[in-house]
Order: structure tokens, then C-alpha cells, then sequence
């Protein structure tokens, strides 16, 4: 007689752990660094009495570059620039006013601060460099084994009142075979943020390009970069999801063929998420071993599945059982 029993679902919590973790190393090995650059970048100093303009100039809320002032323009500094004479082009965004109109102090601070600006960018940018390096040292033998033994635990609490009460056997899976599944854990968690780092490198570039190009002030390149980082967030998260479901598939099917259960049934949570090809999957029944099953899942990429191992994928296997 076959029997089918209650699947081990993998909760989103599980994944707490790790994507707290994630958190914390992405802010230490990306953010940081960045932050620091942008704070500790020199600027020069206020005079009491600057005027509204020159206090602007100096704090990189308005730069001058060719002929155009931009920036965050109050009521005061757009005074002061008219007074000038200069001219707001609606096009460009900025005030207009030739280099020889401009009085010679506001002249050197406007270039002084250019200059500035310039190096910041640049410090900027040596900063976002050095993050794939830092990042490959700092994992470099890093362990998530903390992480994994969490999850192994209430993994296995679940396979207790789903699997082992019911058929009355419980799994005895090697250390050897536990230690390996938690170390392709760790590679692949290591993967995914030496990845999400790659991609982040990029991305910070392309922020610092266009906040330069656009002569926009010091602090609105900060105001992106904690953008970003509130990104990450989420993207540790999703990691610690994937990462989490695929480490309990592995471990799921090692303790199902410790304890002879060699089959399940594919199934899906049946929402408007799944994607066709295992929607297509739902209800049927494969073999834990792929050499075994005459018609194995396969991922959109053709590589052997099972349920969980996917990218992001939310499928259980139902344990199949014969007594």
C-alpha cells in the first residue's frame, strides 16, 4: 500500500538567520567605505561672513561649472545670482552667468570647490574599486555552520512529526554526508555575495558617474548610496530565502533515502508566481535519484532538480511511502 505524507514545508523565518548576517557584511564590506569617503572628504571652511552663495559653494549644495550654476537653489542664492546678473535657463536647470562676470572670491571658491568635488568623486570611485577585493579576502574560509545548524535543527523537528513518528524510523544521516551538504551551504552563500558585491560595484559606479556629470551636491550622493543600501536589504533577504530552501532540499533528500522513502510527488504552492515549467511539474512523481526516473525535472537552464533546488522556487516534494 502507498501512502503519501504531510510535506516539510520550509518557512520564511528560517532564513532570518542568515539574512541578518548578510545584512551586516554587506554594510561592513560595501557601504561603509563608501560612507567614510564621502564624510571625510575635505571642504573648506565657512566664513561668518559668507554670503548665502558662497556658504552654498562651499558645502557643494550649488556648483559652478562652465558657465552654469546648479544645484538646490533657495530664494537667497537665487537673489545673489540674479543680482549678478545671472540668467536661469529653464533647459539646463541652472543659472547662467559667464566666468569673467563672476567677482574673483566667488571665482576661487567655485573652483576650489569644482576641484574638491572632483576629488571626491575620485576618492569616491577608489573606494567602490577596492570592494570585490575586500570582499574576496573577507570570505576567504568564512563559515556559515552557525547558520546551517539552525536550520538543520528545525529541519529535523519537522521531519520528526511529519516523517519519522508516522513510519516509526529515524533518519541516521553520516556526518560526512551532514558536514558536505552544509559546506556547498556555505559555497554557495559565499557565491552569492561575492556576486551581489560584483553587482553592486557596478551599480555604485553608475551612481557616482551620473551624480557627477550632473554636478549635484554631496550630500544627494549619499541620499543614493543609503538608496542602495536599503536595497540590500532586500537582496539579503532573497538570498537567505534561495539559499535556505535549496541547503533543506539537500538535507531533506538525504534523510527521505536514509529512511527508504526513494519517491514523491511534485508539488506546487498554486499561485500566480509559479512559473510555467513547474507549473507543468505539479502532481507528478519522480525518484530522488535521477537515474532512476524515466522523466527527471529539469530547470528552464536543463539542469536536474528537485523541488526547492530551483532559483527561487517555492515547490515541495510530497514523500511518497510503501508499507
Amino acid at each position: 500500500m502507498r501512502k503519501e505524507l504531510k510535506p516539510i514545508t520550509v518557512r520564511d523565518t528560517w532564513g532570518t538567520f542568515l539574512a541578518k548576517r548578510l545584512q551586516q557584511i554587506f554594510l561592513g564590506l560595501i557601504y561603509k567605505p563608501v560612507f567614510a569617503t564621502i564624510r571625510t572628504s575635505s571642504s573648506e571652511k565657512e566664513n561668518a561672513k559668507d554670503t548665502p552663495l558662497r556658504k552654498a559653494l562651499r558645502s557643494g549644495q550649488v556648483s559652478f561649472q562652465g558657465d552654469l550654476f546648479r544645484g538646490r537653489f533657495t530664494a537667497e542664492i537665487s537673489k545673489e545670482l540674479r543680482g549678478m546678473g545671472a540668467v536661469f535657463d529653464k533647459v539646463r536647470q541652472g543659472y547662467r552667468l559667464p566666468s569673467w562676470k563672476l567677482p574673483p572670491e566667488i571665482l576661487f571658491i567655485a573652483v576650489r570647490a569644482r576641484d574638491e568635488a572632483a576629488k571626491l568623486v575620485q576618492d569616491v570611485y577608489t573606494a567602490i574599486d577596492e570592494i570585490p577585493i575586500n570582499v574576496a579576502r573577507y570570505v576567504h574560509g568564512l563559515s556559515f555552520e552557525d547558520e546551517a545548524g539552525t536550520v538543520d535543527k528545525l529541519l529535523s523537528k519537522k521531519f520528526k512529526s511529519t516523517v519519522s513518528e508516522i513510519i516509526g524510523v529515524q533518519p541516521e544521516i553520516s556526518d560526512r554526508m551532514r558536514g558536505k551538504i552544509k559546506d556547498e551551504y556555505t559555497q554557495n552563500v559565499t557565491r552569492s555575495i561575492k556576486g551581489f558585491s560584483q553587482d553592486e560595484t557596478e551599480k555604485l559606479r553608475e551612481i557616482v558617474h551620473d551624480h557627477a556629470m550632473a554636478g549635484r551636491p554631496r550630500d544627494e550622493l549619499e541620499q543614493k548610496i543609503m538608496t542602495r543600501l536599503k536595497v540590500s536589504s532586500g537582496r539579503a533577504r532573497f538570498i537567505a530565502g534561495q539559499e535556505t530552501r535549496l541547503f533543506t532540499s539537500k538535507l531533506k533528500e538525504a534523510q527521505y533515502i536514509d529512511v527508504g522513502i526513494d519517491e514523491y510527488r511534485w508539488e506546487t504552492v498554486g499561485d500566480d508566481r509559479v512559473r510555467s515549467s513547474h507549473r507543468s511539474l505539479n502532481n507528478t512523481r519522480h525518484t530522488w535519484d535521477h537515474n532512476k526516473d524515466k522523466n527527471p525535472p529539469k530547470s528552464d537552464r536543463g539542469e536536474l532538480i528537485h523541488p526547492g533546488e530551483d532559483f527561487g522556487c517555492r515547490c515541495v516534494a510530497v514523500p511518497i511511502v510503501e508499507f
